[in-house]
């Protein structure tokens, strides 16, 4: 298995955004846990709330996503430390 990330956007120097993949989820719920009370200010964290397996189904459901050209979910690294992320998801036509 490669180290090489699916999807990566070099930033500059120092920063990338990447696809978040099932092999960042450990480092990811970590970020997550160090940061809940600032992240509650900006994203409702009950979605990142549970278990390492339920950020794992989580990341899984956004891979779908990207594949389908329904959205994605990038994670943001400095100076290869995952520091944050974004996501964008394709509007539904209801």
């Amino acid at each position: 298995m490669s180290n090489k990330p699916v999807l990566c956007i070099q930033v500059n120097e120092e920063t990338q955004l990447r696809l978040l993949e099932e092999r960042h989820v450990e480092e990811y719920f970590v970020l997550i846990e160090r940061n809940k009370e600032h992240l509650h200010e900006w994203v409702a964290v009950e979605a990142y709330e549970g278990s390492v397996e339920t950020l794992r189904a989580y990341v899984k459901q956004r891979l779908l996503q990207f594949v389908n050209g329904e959205g994605y979910h990038l994670g943001i690294w400095y100076q290869n430390w995952a520091i944050g992320s974004t996501l964008r998801c394709k509007e539904k036509a209801w």
